[in-house]
């Protein structure tokens, strides 16, 4: 693998780490407001959510998505820091700088 591949490997896996956190929040959030605060046996809103107490309940597709992207964040974030280890493909800055003086 050529260091540009490298580098785009790691930045795609952050990329989609990222941006399955900000789904599962986004998604969250809508369930939040439009799902019911009681268990709704009828269509199968029974899997409960919580935020900090306010309790809402959502199908059973929901909430293991809910999960499936919660746990797609950690795998994508944790597999790109253990590859960025590995290769060294992203270059620190604060490397770069001036060291200062001791006077």
């Amino acid at each position: 693998m050529t260091a540009r591949s490298k580098k785009a490997t790691v930045v795609s896996l952050v990329t989609v780490g990222f941006l399955s956190f900000i789904i599962k929040l986004l998604l969250f959030f809508y369930l939040m407001e439009y799902a019911p605060t009681r268990p709704n046996m009828v269509s199968g809103e029974i899997y409960s959510l919580n935020n900090h107490g306010y309790i809402f309940y959502v199908i059973k597709i929901q909430s293991i998505l809910q999960d499936a992207l919660f746990y797609a964040f950690f795998i994508f974030a944790f597999g790109a820091a253990i590859l960025e280890q590995r290769w060294k493909t992203i270059r620190n800055l604060f490397d770069e700088m001036p060291k200062k003086p001791n006077y």
